[in-house]
């Protein structure tokens, strides 16, 4: 797998949702620490196959947004057209 924007795809998609690093982090199943998202949001280590899924899984999103190019956002219409809702159950 290509994680070159795996850090920015999980801020992006984190940061849209309205969410924080400790929100998030919890939500992980198991729990991460907060301190490993904000690790993982900067590039500083390296995420194996497993830790991806479950942080997508957490954030609702496929494997795939994660790791795919970001779109160029110009507007706020187009932010709510790739607006993803956290998964049920999950705390904003």
């Amino acid at each position: 797998m290509d994680y070159q924007y795996l850090p920015h795809n999980i801020r992006f998609y984190r940061v849209i949702q309205g969410r924080s690093q400790d929100d998030l982090a919890r939500s992980v199943e198991p729990p991460l620490s907060r301190s490993w998202i904000a690790a993982m949001e900067k590039g500083l280590w390296p995420a194996s196959p497993e830790h991806v899924e479950r942080v997508a899984k957490a954030l609702g999103v496929p494997v795939a947004a994660l790791l795919r190019r970001p779109r160029i956002v110009k507007s706020a219409a187009d932010v709510t057209s790739v607006i993803v809702a956290p998964p049920d159950g999950a705390a904003r």
